[in-house]
């Protein structure tokens, strides 16, 4: 809703098979959803959504902090190929098209 609450639009369903919870929000028009190695953002808030393509993004799901539209955070939730015992977050500065992984401290 724009109005508070007076018209209610349907949002479509993001592109991938993720929950609305998987969906990030950068602003109210801005969102993020990523999954399975994919990322998608939409700027009309989700009545539509563009596949971005994006290097080094792990293949299952992760949870997302946007900061801006370059800035973000991603937390992985399993290994990036089922090797890795302790996923690693990542970040990109370029919007989603890359991304970087954070080495975890040895104890």
């Amino acid at each position: 809703t724009y109005d508070r609450g007076s018209i209610w639009i349907p949002v479509p369903r993001p592109p991938l098979d993720v929950n609305y919870f998987d969906v990030v929000y950068q602003d109210d028009v801005h969102w993020w959803v990523a999954g399975n190695g994919t990322l998608y953002r939409s700027s009309d808030a989700g009545q539509s959504w563009k596949q971005m393509v994006s290097r080094g993004q792990p293949a299952g799901r992760a949870v997302l902090h946007v900061i801006d539209p370059q800035q973000a955070w991603m937390q992985p939730l399993g290994g990036y190929d089922g090797t890795f015992t302790r996923p690693e977050p990542l970040y990109t500065v370029d919007g989603g098209l890359s991304w970087t992984r954070i080495p975890a401290p040895t104890l």
